[in-house]
């Protein structure tokens, strides 16, 4: 199966599309979701895709480049976005933080005790 690159993906895609991403459990608007599809990159399937979005989220709006969290807490700022019954393990949300990883967003720090994620970009 070929990767699918999300910022391209999403401008084929209708409105309604789109709004359907958001009716899957994430509580953002049309716009916002457009945008940060438009800032995602390779993915290997749409399966599960409000998750990306909100972790992508939580990541490009909640965290100030430099601000270095747990998965813990990046966690809580997706919850913020998704509706009760849609929401994020830890664990969930730090194999999608690896996506991020991937795109170029943050990088993944060893403490000693748990992975900390950084903003770089």
């Amino acid at each position: 199966m070929p990767s699918i690159i999300l910022s391209e993906w999403v401008a084929n895609q209708s409105r309604q599309r789109i709004i359907n991403i958001g009716s899957r459990g994430i509580k953002l608007n049309h716009d916002e979701i457009y945008w940060i599809l438009s800032q995602m990159g390779e993915v290997m399937s749409l399966a599960k895709l409000h998750r990306k979005v909100a972790v992508t989220h939580a990541v490009l709006k909640d965290m100030e480049i430099g601000e270095v969290l747990p998965a813990s807490e990046i966690c809580i700022k997706t919850d913020r976005v998704v509706r009760k019954s849609a929401r994020l393990t830890i664990r969930s949300c730090g194999h999608l933080l690896k996506l991020l990883i991937k795109w170029g967003y943050v990088e993944r720090i060893w403490d000693g005790r748990h992975w900390q994620y950084r903003r770089i970009s």
